[in-house]
């Protein structure tokens, strides 16, 4: 199992966006071991002052 996370930041180059982290944690199960594996991730709160909605991006 390969978990990639990729950050871009030209997604967030736009000045219409407010970048807001919130640190998480993901438990993730493997059923071919009944491993856990605990992964922080980070997820990103946009805020589109121009469109006036929110946003959830996860990376």
């Amino acid at each position: 199992m390969i978990l990639s996370l990729k950050h871009s930041d030209g997604f967030f180059s736009d000045n219409y966006f407010d970048l807001i982290p919130v640190s998480k944690t993901v438990k993730l199960t493997v059923k071919n071991g009944q491993q856990v594996i605990a992964v922080d991730v980070m997820s990103y709160l946009v805020f589109d002052s121009y469109k006036k909605k929110n946003y959830k991006k996860r990376f």
